[in-house]
């Protein structure tokens, strides 16, 4: 079973619309029908779409500029409109999507951020009670989520550009701090008496700070993927204990990714070799938010492929238990095996070639 799966759902979606304005506008508009059965059927549930976009909204207009306050406001959000759409139907959770991004259009500074945090929260929610109520893959929800929020930033790219050469200029200022409190705390002096070459810390506190400034565009998109993998889950949760129907997450050995991502980790690769070779800044910088942006995805895909290894490789465990521990005592090399094996894992397929040498 694949994490990132196909489902009918989309197709269904344009459908759901039409039920749903269909509910709420009836064909036969008559006093006497209205009176009985046109306001309990759209009136009570049009207020709570309206309520909830109003909340949601409003909360994160609030915490916008909160630092980690703005995260759980978003989290907040999407689990609120995915919920009324998981329980209300596409419609509704579309009202409390305008809703939202009504108030933040008001309240949030104008038209790119309204749209930025609109795609990133409101239209998020309603994809998610969308998708995983009609029995969609979580992987199809969470692309999906993945990629709202990367169109909140295409839609708002001046305004996040601004905010990247803000923050690589309070990264780049830090330097010089950051060496004067190493100074003033006498770590320095520390270091030095221990044999360490003072100058070789320099350099390499200046390369780190150099990365980092060069990796905040895909800082800033991981925050944002993380943010919207964490809320589809978050979503699942509560959809599941107001007893909606959820498909139920594979086992964690089943998790996969399409073959065709591994292009992305091979154009990071290529673009940060060629910058390296040629000496050409652009295409290293470029390579090195690309391989950034896919590393949490190749860990968890290669900790399936690790864990799967684990389990079935004809092995005996005692020998297994020594590579792990060997493993888990050098972690830098351990993160370097589990993003190969994820890489190479859509394209190789390590655990449908073990199991299936397992059975045969």
């Amino acid at each position: 079973m694949a994490l990132i799966g196909s489902a009918g759902a989309p197709y269904q979606f344009w459908e759901e619309i039409r039920k749903g304005m269909r509910f709420a506008v009836p064909n036969n508009m008559m006093p006497e029908r209205r009176d009985k059965g046109l306001l309990p059927g759209w009136l009570a549930p049009t207020g709570m779409a309206l309520a909830c976009g109003w909340v949601a909204g409003t909360v994160l207009v609030l915490t916008m500029y909160g630092g980690i306050a703005t995260i759980l406001a978003t989290l907040g959000g999407i689990a609120l409109i995915s919920t009324l759409t998981g329980r209300r139907g596409i419609f509704f959770g579309l009202v409390a999507a305008a809703t939202a991004l009504a108030v933040l259009f008001l309240g949030g500074g104008g038209l790119p951020m309204a749209l930025y945090w609109g795609a990133r929260m409101a239209a998020t929610g309603a994809a998610y009670g969308y998708f995983l109520a009609a029995g969609a893959a979580v992987g199809t929800a969470v692309a999906w989520g993945v990629g709202l929020g990367f169109l909140g930033v295409v839609l708002a790219l001046p305004q996040v550009v601004r905010l990247w050469a803000a923050l690589r200029q309070e990264v780049a200022a830090s330097l010089e701090p950051t060496w004067q409190f190493y100074q003033e705390s006498g770590l320095l002096k520390s270091l030095g008496e221990q044999g360490v070459n003072v100058d070789s810390l320099r350099h390499t506190l200046e390369t780190t700070i150099h990365f980092v400034t060069n990796v905040v565009p895909a800082l800033t998109l991981l925050e944002v993927a993380l943010t919207a993998v964490l809320a589809c889950f978050l979503a699942r949760v509560v959809l599941l204990r107001l007893r909606v129907g959820v498909r139920l997450l594979p086992p964690f050995t089943y998790w996969r990714v399409p073959w065709y991502l591994a292009w992305g980790v091979i154009a990071g690769l290529a673009l940060m070799l060629a910058g390296d070779f040629y000496g050409v800044g652009w295409p290293l910088v470029w390579g090195q938010n690309i391989m950034l942006l896919y590393l949490p995805l190749l860990l968890v895909i290669g900790t399936a492929v690790a864990v799967t290894f684990y389990l079935y490789l004809p092995v005996p465990l005692f020998l297994k238990n020594i590579v792990l521990l060997v493993a888990l005592l050098n972690l830098p090399f351990l993160v370097l095996i589990l993003a190969i094996l994820g890489a190479f894992d859509p394209l190789v397929d390590f655990r449908g070639r073990l199991t299936k040498e397992g059975n045969g």
